[in-house]
Formats: structure tokens, C-alpha cells, sequence
């Protein structure tokens, strides 16, 4: 999946293709890669679409975010752009907490390789995982100790 086709219909990113031909190639990207969550449009009626888009109050604004050119866009009238855009904002930026976990795991197997189980290895990195909810346990817990 190319999340490059997808940012084509931001406002800012459409407003910089001129020519007629690479929005096509675009939009024929976009619906064989989206097209079973967007219904199945051809792209006629989707190159119709992002014409009335262009014309719209919900286009002027050129925005370069997709979280703006959703809330900005009227579903009833662009039903295809409306989801296109919804699909855009429920992509994954990354993996970095799987990417935190293994390399959590692995320093902790390199620390304390020889002598642990593996109950206690699963709690000393889910402890370093979620850090943030064990300290403000501990603090809950010390402050109701002391007053």
C-alpha cells in the first residue's frame, strides 16, 4: 500500500498536480489499492468528485493534514473523498512500541541472561514497558501512606 497515493487528495498536495493525467494515475492507484473500502468507484466518478472537492469551501481551506481535511470535508457531498481521507488518518505512523518492546526484552536478557525465569522476565519488561503506570501507582500508594 502506498500511503503516497492517499496524500493525494490533501488539499495542498492536490493543488500542486496540474495536470490531468497524473491525478488519473493517481486516482487509479488509490482505487485498486482502496477501492473495496471506498465501494468500488471507477475513476471517473471519483476524478468527478475531486472536481466538485476543488470547487468547495471544504477545499479552500488547504490544509496539508489529513485530520483537518476530514473534519473539513462534507461526507454527504464527497462520500468517496470523506472515506479516502478517513482511511488516511487510520494509518499507523510507526511501530516503535513493538520496537520499544523487543529492544526492552533485549536489554534485559543481556543484563540478567543467566539467572532469571521467565515469569519474572516478563514482568521486569512489562514494568520498563509501561513505566509511566507503575510510577504513578507507586506515588497513589506513597501518598495515601503517608496522609
Amino acid at each position: 500500500m502506498s500511503t503516497f497515493s492517499l496524500n493525494t487528495l490533501i488539499p495542498n498536495t492536490l493543488n500542486k498536480i496540474s495536470n490531468d493525467e497524473v491525478l488519473i494515475n493517481h486516482l487509479t492507484t488509490i482505487i485498486k489499492e482502496f477501492g473495496y473500502f471506498l465501494g468500488n468507484p471507477s475513476v471517473a466518478q471519483l476524478m468527478g468528485e475531486v472536481q466538485l472537492y476543488k470547487q468547495s469551501s471544504s477545499y479552500i481551506t488547504k490544509t496539508n493534514k489529513a485530520l483537518e481535511a476530514l473534519q473539513n470535508c462534507d461526507a454527504h457531498y464527497f462520500p468517496n473523498i470523506y472515506k479516502h481521507f478517513k482511511i488516511l488518518c487510520t494509518f499507523t505512523i510507526s511501530v516503535a512500541t513493538a520496537e520499544r518492546s523487543f529492544s526492552t526484552l533485549r536489554l534485559l536478557k543481556t543484563y540478567l541472561r543467566s539467572n532469571m525465569r521467565e515469569d519474572r522476565l516478563n514482568g521486569l519488561a512489562l514494568l520498563h514497558i509501561h513505566r509511566n503506570i507503575w510510577a504513578e501507582k507507586k506515588t497513589t500508594k506513597t501518598l495515601r501512606a503517608h496522609y
